[in-house]
C-alpha cells in the first residue's frame, strides 16, 4: 500500500506530511491489522509531547493494530506544551523493527539526525512499543545546550551561555535515565 502526498492533522493542526508513506507486508484479517513495515520518505513530523495523536497510541496491549518496523526520513520537531518550547532535529534517518515483539532481546533500533546547525545525534539499542521502552547507546557532539535546556533548567544562567554539549552513554526511557559522559565547550557565563 502506498499514499503520496500524505498530511495527517490532529486537533485541526498538521502533524505529519509526506510525499510518500508505503506499507510492505500489510495484512489485515478478522479485525485485526497487522501494517507490516512503515517506510516514510522527506517526512516532517511535529508532535507534542502532552497532546499525542492518537496514530502514535494505537499499538497498546491488546490492541487490534500491529507494527513490525518503521523506516523514517526527514524531519522532527518535538513540541513541549503550550509555552512555545520545541525541538528540531533535521536530517534524521530512524529505523526500528521487530515492534510486534514483547520482549527485545539486541539490537533493533537506529537514529542518526543533526540538533542545531551543527550538532550530531547518534542512537542505537533496543526499543519497544508495547510496553513503550528502550535502553539506547547515545552519542552527540556540537549540540547547544539552549536546545535541551528549556527541558531540563530552571535557571538562565547556562541558557544564554553559548555552551556547545557532547557526550556518550546510555539513555533508558520510560525513566528518561542517561548514565555516561557529558561535556561542555565554549561555555561563556555572564552575571549582570
Amino acid at each position: 500500500v502506498t499514499l503520496n502526498k500524505l498530511r495527517l492533522n490532529h486537533n485541526s493542526k498538521e502533524w505529519l506530511t509526506a510525499p510518500k508513506l508505503k506499507f510492505v507486508s500489510f495484512q489485515g484479517s478478522n479485525g485485526t491489522y497487522n501494517l507490516g513495515n512503515l517506510f516514510v520518505e522527506n517526512g516532517t513530523v511535529t508532535i507534542d509531547t502532552n497532546n499525542l495523536p492518537p496514530l502514535l497510541t494505537i499499538f497498546s496491549t491488546g490492541s487490534q493494530y500491529k507494527l513490525h518496523g518503521l523506516d523514517y526520513s526527514g524531519n522532527l520537531t518535538v513540541q513541549s506544551g503550550s509555552d512555545g518550547q520545541e525541538l528540531k532535529l533535521t536530517d534524521l534517518r530512524f529505523q526500528v523493527n521487530n515492534l510486534d515483539k514483547q520482549k527485545i532481546s539486541e539490537k533493533n533500533f537506529g537514529l542518526t539526525g543533526l540538533a542545531g546547525k551543527k550538532g550530531e545525534l547518534k542512537a542505537q539499542g533496543t526499543f519497544s512499543l508495547n510496553p513503550v521502552k528502550g535502553v539506547i547507546d547515545l552519542q552527540f557532539s556540537r549540540i547547544p545546550l539552549s536546545l535541551f535546556s528549556k527541558y531540563y533548567i530552571q535557571k538562565p544562567l547556562l541558557i544564554n551561555s553559548g555552551t556547545v554539549i557532547k557526550g556518550q552513554g546510555k539513555m533508558s526511557f520510560p525513566s528518561w535515565r542517561y548514565t555516561g559522559s557529558l561535556g561542555f565547550n565554549q561555555t561563556a557565563i555572564g552575571f549582570k
